[in-house]
């Protein structure tokens, strides 16, 4: 009688075994180029998304180019004639208006629908590297646009009328250059500027200035807003901020990061460090929930972790002097770091960008290549 209870019990433990295991397999994604477009060597192509059907890209050869997203076909070119060295930087798009500078630190403004330029405006002072701030709806409500630039170790922040690119307030901030975007609200814009991160509002008013313990301004990293707090990384530390009173929640130490950016979800803060292992944090404190050791020493691509069919998606790699290096897509659980996927990507290649388009679950990843013809920068649309 013991026997006949037994095996039933044996049996719905053996089903729930396979059952969890089940949920935990690996899906079966399957890995399609859409397309592939070889640009100039550039060595950055920053991108926008447009809409579900179109891609805005400024690149460092004064050009910029509206593709459709699934066939890669040229919809419109820009290019600005001039000194080629006149590098464009991330643009960003509000109601089909694409806002970017240039390191010569004019600022342009063009329609897309239209295909013609809104304005072009020349810096204050020549030579300021002019990086755009994210405005949202409500700075375009009130028609101010917040971009801040650098020229030898001396920053400024000018707010700019939408429609006209008129200056309408400007302020200098010595010492310390701006290198990467603002994160930003409908009060204020946030800068990392040095070793201080600064919230200026709309009326270009600082309502305050936190000081970092180490360095935190590099081109790589930025501020993350996330529920009224801000995340961000210096060099040793990882650090969360009330974003309304710019007082300090909580830091953490002990993680490398080198200057990369997190990604927030869930309540979960999720940073690679600056060798092989991606680590997920608690938003609430800044404890470890759990970390990833990946197979390989190598080095984590600098660009952002993105969450894609929710797992936490980077590209990895591998630096190898004799063989050359190797780069890899890797996605991890976001529950647990569980590698879900892994995909060796072309040998040889310098993979330095991925972006998520998520109504079309593509993915956009950018490598440097260099073969017979030259240097080339080749986008690639991958759908898993």
């Amino acid at each position: 009688m013991k026997l006949s209870k037994t095996i039933p019990i044996i049996w719905i433990l053996f089903i729930s075994v396979l059952f969890a295991k089940a949920k935990e397999a690996i899906p079966n994604f399957t890995w399609t180029v859409l397309w592939e477009n070889r640009l100039e060597y550039t060595h950055k192509v920053y991108l926008a998304n447009l809409d579900h059907n179109s891609v805005f890209i400024t690149s460092m050869n004064n050009s910029a180019t509206t593709f459709n997203l699934n066939t890669g076909t040229t919809i419109w070119n820009y290019k600005k004639e001039g000194n080629k060295h006149s590098l464009f930087n991330e643009p960003i798009v509000i109601n089909n208006i694409a806002y970017f500078g240039n390191s010569k630190g004019n600022y342009y403004a063009l329609d897309l629908m239209e295909k013609s330029s809104l304005f072009e405006i020349v810096s204050l002072e020549k030579g300021d590297r002019k990086i755009c701030s994210q405005p949202n709806a409500g700075a375009s409500s009130k028609n101010t646009l917040i971009i801040g630039g650098a020229r030898k170790y001396k920053s400024r922040i000018q707010g700019l009328h939408l429609k006209t690119g008129k200056v309408m307030w400007d302020i200098k901030i010595p010492e310390s250059e701006i290198k990467s975007k603002p994160a930003y609200n409908e009060k204020c814009a946030f800068f990392l500027i040095g070793k201080r991160l600064i919230a200026i509002d709309y009326e270009g008013k600082i309502q305050w200035d936190f000081n970092c313990l180490d360095y935190a301004g590099s081109l790589h990293t930025f501020p993350v807003l996330n529920s009224n707090r801000l995340y961000f990384c210096s060099r040793n530390f990882i650090y969360a901020l009330n974003a309304t009173t710019g007082e300090q929640v909580w830091n953490r130490d002990s993680i490398v990061t080198s200057f990369t950016t997190p990604l927030i979800t869930d309540g979960k803060l999720l940073v690679h460090n600056s060798g092989n292992t991606m680590y997920c944090l608690n938003t609430s404190k800044g404890e470890t929930i759990w970390k990833t050791r990946l197979p390989d020493n190598g080095l984590i691509s600098q660009s952002q972790p993105i969450l894609f069919r929710n797992c936490v998606t980077f590209i990895y790699t591998v630096i190898d002097p004799i063989d050359g290096d190797k780069s890899f897509l890797y996605m991890l659980n976001k529950t647990n770091g569980k590698i879900i996927y892994s995909k060796l990507l072309n040998k040889n290649e310098k993979y330095s960008g991925l972006q998520l388009f998520p109504k079309n679950d593509i993915l956009l990843i950018q490598s440097l290549i260099k073969d017979k013809k030259g240097k080339h920068i080749l986008l690639r649309a991958i759908q898993l």
